[in-house]
């Protein structure tokens, strides 16, 4: 019952984000199964949003997976909102991938430094409901804070004024 629950609640938070344009803004907390990942409140007065963290000491954790569903059939661009904790001159200790409905997104994420919308790629999604995944390539400290769907390719906003609109 309790699980219903939450992909009721899940799927209700998404639609009521659904706008003309078809795109769908998920906040990673609400993912209905988060796998080995952990929520983590500790900047949600900076971000105004816990974030997923793949905290795995170096093993890759268990994928977060949530059910969503998408206004319409067709092809769709996929951002996560997302950061490389650690950037320097050596590859970004948390990477991690989307994938949709058991397809891996191109691009790795998790590699930009500072929070950004960094963009995951692009799929042809056949059915109105879609599993998302985040697949923790690293175990150390991937981070999600949040993914966007959209029928273009546009970013989503970033600036935490504008996002904190999206968040309500």
């Amino acid at each position: 019952m309790k699980k219903n629950f939450i992909i009721l609640s899940v799927l209700f938070f998404i639609s009521s984000c659904t706008n003309p344009d078809h795109s769908l803004f998920i906040e990673a907390e609400s993912f209905s199964n988060t796998g080995g990942w952990v929520v983590d409140p500790q900047f949600v007065e900076q971000m105004g949003s816990p974030y997923h963290l793949a905290h795995g000491l170096g093993k890759p954790v268990a994928d977060a997976v949530t059910e969503v569903s998408v206004p319409e059939a067709g092809k769709y661009h996929v951002w996560a909102r997302t950061m490389n904790w650690a950037p320097g001159e050596w590859e970004a200790p948390g990477r991690f991938k989307i994938i949709v409905n058991d397809k891996p997104l191109r691009n790795v994420l998790g590699t930009e430094e500072g929070w950004d919308w960094q963009y995951a790629g692009a799929i042809n999604i056949k059915d109105t409901i879609v599993f998302l995944k985040l697949q923790d390539l690293t175990g150390f400290e991937g981070r999600c804070d949040a993914v966007f769907l959209s029928k273009t390719k546009k970013s989503p906003p970033d600036d935490p004024a504008e996002l904190r609109t999206w968040r309500l």
